[in-house]
């Protein structure tokens, strides 16, 4: 929040060269960091003989476990056409939207960012987590996309651009917290991996996609795309999964709480 809001100063206040400069001097920072990490002592992975090695053993590990597979499949249509608020807040401060220019992007950042805020401290209080949670959690992010493309409002846009951040962070969590707690140590760093994988090429795929949309048929397009085919994707979830939800093997409920304390008092 902080990061947006200040970026946003810069740009009101000295133009675009001064805040991408910031922007490039903090990237090599980041990228200097990165080269000054000790890689010997980073603990080698441990080899999965029947799965092999890598992304494939990885993506084979991943298919075989319900847990694992359907939060991959949905992040998947999430990541491309959902997880595209950066061009779709661009587009909204351009004539295409509500042509607030650079301080409205910044306003509408800023409320992604608190909304995301809050979905991340709704998260801490998640009990369990399990293939419903996420199915729905993705299902109702998509419906606030479609909702935000009927928003007609400047206010009324910042508001929904709070509340679809906020789901999209609690489905987020949840998805990723079920593909960790699903997963076998030995392989856990290469599912990550792979999670990793569809996120980053889903975004940069579904930026040209839905940018084209909404420079092509407009902004509220580019939001119904963007909700419609993550809930279209969500529901066939549903449709598949929904009569084994109840049972165990079938990405049932992982507790996220962690182990708990023993109670020394009992039995004394």
């Amino acid at each position: 929040m902080g990061g947006v809001s200040a970026s946003g100063a810069v740009l009101i206040l000295f133009g675009a060269p001064w805040a991408l400069s910031i922007s490039a001097v903090l990237a090599v920072l980041s990228f200097t960091a990165l080269t000054r990490l000790r890689a010997a002592e980073i603990p080698r992975f441990v080899r999965v003989p029947e799965l092999g090695t890598g992304i494939t053993a990885a993506a084979r590990y991943a298919w075989r476990k319900p847990g694992i597979r359907w939060p991959l499949v949905l992040m998947v249509f999430v990541a491309t056409f959902g997880m595209t608020q950066n061009v779709l807040f661009a587009a909204a401060a351009r004539d295409v939207g509500f042509d607030t220019g650079p301080g409205g992007y910044s306003l509408y950042m800023a409320a992604g960012a608190f909304g995301a805020l809050l979905g991340a401290v709704l998260s801490t209080r998640r009990r369990t987590v399990g293939v419903p949670v996420v199915v729905t959690g993705a299902v109702l992010f998509a419906a606030a996309m479609i909702g935000t493309a009927f928003a007609r409002i400047d206010a009324v846009f910042v508001l929904s651009v709070v509340v679809l951040s906020l789901l999209r962070v609690m489905f987020a969590t949840s998805a990723e917290a079920l593909v960790q707690l699903s997963t076998n140590p030995a392989i856990r760093g290469r599912v990550s991996g792979l999670y990793l994988v569809i996120v980053a090429a889903g975004q940069t795929v579904g930026a040209v996609v839905v940018g084209g949309i909404v420079q092509t048929w407009g902004l509220s397009a580019g939001f119904l795309v963007a909700g419609g085919v993550p809930f279209v994707a969500g529901c066939v979830v549903v449709a598949l999964t929904v009569r084994t939800w109840g049972l165990r093997g079938s990405g049932s409920a992982c507790d996220v709480r962690g182990p708990r304390r023993r109670d020394d008092s009992r039995g004394r």
